[in-house]
């Protein structure tokens, strides 16, 4: 009896969406061939995202205009534009029995549709900027570059000497108009 009423109040109250509990949880083995690493540059962040206006006028947007702290931007930058969730949003939903699985679908937070992170970035930098669709200064597209590492993971496993492959990688968000439709019924 008491296994049934503390996994119902775990179902319940959403035990593993406590900040504090996350992190043993969701811990899983993914098998992989490579590990993929965005390497931090400092001058990408402090430039920030190149914009692309609905006049066609390109600026920068960075995270002091934002007003957010250089931490929440570093993972806007290169983590939400490549479309890569927060782990918590991933790894919450693994190994799931199938009971806990069709009650997460019933509630829509599961997370296998993908995020519109497009969306997302699009519409907060544009609400930040206090900018709205139709005005020449509202932006249609977002970039983001940075330098990738890719690392063999059987050249990890060998204890050898590791050889990185590096690529410059660009992620770019673009506004599609019938996002005007929910920008509408989101601001009225």
């Amino acid at each position: 009896m008491t296994f049934f009423l503390v996994t119902g109040a775990a179902v319940v109250f959403r035990f593993d969406t406590w900040p504090l509990t996350w992190v043993p949880m969701y811990a899983a083995y993914e098998p992989a061939t490579d590990v993929v690493v965005r390497v931090w540059n400092r001058d990408e962040v402090r430039r920030g995202f190149r914009v692309t206006t609905q006049d066609g006028s390109t600026e920068y947007v960075s995270y002091t205009r934002l007003n957010i702290p250089r931490t929440k931007f570093i993972r806007l930058y290169y983590e939400r534009i490549y479309g890569v969730p927060p782990p918590k949003d991933v790894r919450a939903h693994f190994a799931l029995s199938p009971m806990n699985r069709r009650l997460r679908e019933l509630t829509g937070t599961w997370p296998a549709r993908k995020a519109p992170w497009d969306w997302r970035i699009l519409n907060a930098l544009n609400k930040s900027l206090h900018r709205k669709p139709g005005q020449p200064d509202f932006i249609v597209k977002v970039e983001a570059s940075a330098l990738e590492r890719s690392f063999s993971i059987s050249d990890l496993m060998d204890g050898g000497g590791v050889t990185a492959s590096q690529r410059q990688a660009t992620a770019t968000a673009t506004w599609k108009t019938e996002w005007s439709d929910e920008w509408n019924h989101e601001h009225n």
